[in-house]
């Protein structure tokens, strides 16, 4: 039971999380500080930028 407790804390501490960062995304895109790209675009840019780290 306990470890249920535990579980179900880091999951809400994760969507909480989730949900902060959408916020701020959506904040920056509607301030014009994100850029609109396509799919594919996005993909290939996060895997160059995990490439390099």
């Amino acid at each position: 039971m306990l470890i249920q407790i535990l579980q179900l804390r880091t999951i809400k501490k994760r969507r909480d999380k989730i949900a902060q960062d959408a916020k701020l995304s959506l904040a920056e895109f509607r301030e014009g500080k994100l850029k609109v790209q396509s799919a594919t675009d996005a993909i290939r840019e996060l895997q160059e930028f995990i490439q390099y780290e």
